[in-house]
This record gives structure tokens, sequence and C-alpha cells, in this order.
């Protein structure tokens, strides 16, 4: 069971007070989480049939049933994908309220994606009758402990366990753990998968029809609507193609062409952040009326959907460095936006003259004298790839916004990996390895 599962199961357990409403991307298991909780709950529980029908009063009638079946016990109502069913928040906010009028004690889990849990409607409708949970990609941790998958193949393959479940064999297309078995056609003939560019092209077409398309089609275009539909699309692309790098608004708008302005661009940029695609990191100021006014870092949110649209397989990225550091960056930029998903780990970029650090986690809350040094500021420079370069810009930032925390991510020698890894985050100057890295927790809360 998830972390953020476990923090829901312990909130079903408290009195009733507000509706629970359980954001997350696409392919990430939330269906999985509401089999779980319903299970491990030790009050009754309903769990709403999905209907492809998607009735006006479908949440209407799985409400009904569970208060003809449950009374004025406790107990737990879930229904998966209430975002797709119209007006849902406000026949949500009706139905709780009668309840709370007639003292039914019936706690109520209602799950969809971020862009229709987190719309203005549901907001002006539900901001006080609920709390909004929120379900990041998997973490490197999590997918090595349910797929057993090391860090090249989540560097690859991102953390997607519905993707994880096309894969054949763990070991088929990965060169450190070759199957000798692979390369004998009965074995080929009972896999139905002719050699490694098939199991990769089953992947390929998983992750653009069942993760892109429906988030771009069912997540965006359903909850929000757009004078130009289809820049979506062609923006998310532009972030594959640019993640890591500082785009100006000025150059996307050439690259695209004919799509308006900064301010659309922006707005877009959030929709992609929303439906868990790619995200625009805002350049750390140290002030917040400017912190929006700058050129972004595109990022995606999942390495995974890089490697999709990038044509080779995940032995011909491993034997390109090139090709293979550009993706580890993403994933560790990925780790870092999943790590702040509904928490209070903010995410941005320093750059000043030239000098830049790649990424600046700040964690709210702890402004006092007493407190700054304790989860205030992070600079993180990534050491990947071509390492040539001065360290410049992470030491001029820790001069300008004292107290910092430096920590330094990719090569470095085995004995001072081993002395710092061990030390998560801790102040002062750290160097850890990727591996390392992406397997650590950043500390966040996914509740709001």
């Amino acid at each position: 069971m998830r972390p953020q599962a476990r923090g829901l199961l312990q909130v079903l357990r408290e009195p009733r007070r507000s509706i629970l409403l359980v954001a997350g991307f696409r392919q990430i298991g939330k269906s999985t989480i509401i089999e779980q909780l319903a299970d491990q709950i030790d009050i009754p529980a309903y769990v709403a049939p999905y209907e492809t029908s998607l009735r006006l009063d479908r949440i209407e009638s799985a409400w009904q049933h569970a208060r003809s079946s449950f009374g004025r016990d406790r107990a737990v109502l879930f229904i998966d994908d209430v975002d797709e069913s119209p007006g849902w928040a406000e026949t949500a906010a009706t139905l709780w309220d009668d309840d709370t009028c007639a003292g039914r004690r019936l706690h109520v889990v209602l799950v969809g994606s971020v862009v229709g849990i987190t719309s203005e409607r549901t907001e002006h409708h539900l901001a006080d009758r609920s709390e909004v949970h929120f379900l990041p990609y998997w973490s490197a941790t999590e997918m090595r402990e349910a797929f057993g998958w090391d860090i090249d193949r989540f560097i690859f393959y991102g953390g997607l366990p519905g993707a994880a479940s096309v894969m054949d064999n763990p070991a088929k297309d990965n060169p450190a753990k070759d199957n000798p078995a692979k390369d004998n056609p009965a074995y080929r003939l009972r896999s139905g998968l002719s050699d490694e560019r098939d199991v990769h092209a089953r992947w390929v077409r998983f992750i653009r029809s069942s993760v892109v398309e429906r988030a771009i089609s069912r997540d965006i275009l359903q909850n929000v609507r757009l004078n130009k539909p289809t820049l979506i699309g062609r923006l998310f692309e532009l972030c594959c193609r640019h993640s890591g790098d500082i785009v100006p608004y000025a150059h996307m708008l050439r690259a695209l062409r004919d799509v308006g302005n900064t301010t659309t661009l922006a707005y877009h940029l959030r929709l992609l952040s929303a439906a868990g695609l790619a995200t625009g990191v805002p350049k750390y100021r140290g002030e917040d009326i400017r912190k929006r006014a700058s050129s972004p870092k595109l990022q995606v949110i999942n390495s995974g959907l890089v490697s999709a649209l990038s044509g080779i397989t995940f032995r011909e990225a491993r034997a390109d460095r090139g090709v293979w550091d550009r993706l580890t960056r993403a994933a560790v930029g990925a780790h870092l936006v999943n790590s702040g998903v509904g928490g209070h780990n903010r995410l941005y970029y320093w750059l000043d003259r030239g000098r830049e650090v790649d990424f600046v986690v700040e964690s709210g809350g702890r402004r006092s004298e007493r407190h700054r040094l304790e989860d205030h500021l992070r600079a993180i420079e990534l050491r990947i790839g071509d390492i040539s370069g001065t360290m410049r810009g992470i030491f001029a930032f820790g001069e300008t916004f004292p107290p910092v925390e430096r920590v330094t991510v990719g090569r470095s020698s085995p004995r001072t990996v081993g002395r710092t890894s061990s030390r998560r985050f801790s102040s002062g100057n750290q160097q850890v390895s990727v591996e390392r890295f992406l397997f650590e927790r950043v500390n966040t809360r996914n509740r709001a």
C-alpha cells in the first residue's frame, strides 16, 4: 500500500468531517487504492461501479444506495472517476449537506483527475466541505519494491505501474540482466512478442493512448474549455523535446506558431502540469510578486514520457551517452516535481548573469530565525554528462540567499558518496549519486 493510501486509511478511521477528494494522474493505481482501502477499512464500505454511460444521476444513485444500505451507521462510499460525471461537485455538495443535517455518518471518498478535482467549479462548491489528497507518480523505491526495477529501468520507463504491467519480462530488454531464454524461438512464441522492439512498441502505444491522449482528451478537454485545443498536445511535445531547458515564452511562440500570447502559453502549461504531463518550473527570485514573470524551465513530470516520444528502445538509449544523460536529468527533475505534488515544497531554478542552479527546493512555513536552517532552501546542482564546467552557480546562490543547503547530484568518488549519502539533505555541502538521490524521499505532505 502506498504511503498516501495509508494516510487516507488513517483519515477514514477518524470521525466524519469532510468529503475526501483524491486527485491523481493517469495509470498510477487510483482504482487499486480504492480496492485496498475498502478491503482494509474496519467499517462497511460500498464501491460504486463504474458506468461507461456516465449518467447524470450516477453520483446520486450511488449515494442513495449507500444510504439505504448503511442507514445512520458509520460507513464509507467510494466513487471513482467522479469528475467524468456532469455536475458532480454540485450534486456531492447537496448530498453531503443533507447527510450532515440528518446525522448520517457516511464517509465519502471521491476519486478523479487532478484537473477535475482542483477546478474552480469544484472549489466553488466543495471548498468548505472537502479535503484534497494528491497521488503523484510512483517513486523509484515504490517501483523497485513492486516490480523489482533497478534505477536504469526507472529512469527510462518512469514511475508508471500501469505501464509496467504491459512489459513482458523485466530482464528481457535490460543488458545488465540478460536472459538466455529470450533467444529461443519457442520462448518468443510463448511470449507473443518477437523481439525487444515489439515490447517497446507495445509500451509506447500504451503510454500514448492510455496516458498522454487520455490525460489531454479526458482530464483537460472535458474539464476545461480551450479556444485552441490542438495547442495543448503540441506544447506537450515541445516540453518533451526540451525537458530541463530554460525556454523563453517568445521562443515557444515562434516554435508553436499562432498560439496567441504568453498568457495563453502559461495557462496551458498549468493545465499540462495538473494533468501530470509537463510543467514550467519558475525562476527563484526570493520575492513572491516576481516569481511568475520569468522564462520557465520546461520539465516533464515522468521521464517515461520522454522515452515514449523519443523513438528509441531502452538498450539504444543506454548505449547513447548523450540520450541517457538527458533522460537522467529528466528523471531527477520529475522526482523533484512529484515530491512536491500536493505538499509544501515549491520547486524553482535560479539564473543570474550566467550563473545557474538547476533546481531550488523551498520548503514552506518555517521562516523564523530559529528554524531557518531546517527545511527552508536547498540548491540542487546536477553533475550529469559533461561536468567540466564550474559550480559557481550553486555557491553564488548560497551567498545571495543564505542560509542554504547545497546538494550536488551526479558523478563523484565512491568514498564521497558513501560518506554523504547516509544523511538526507543535512546542512552543508552534500554530494550524492543519482541512484541514491532518486531513492531518497524528499519530505513533503500530500494532504491539502
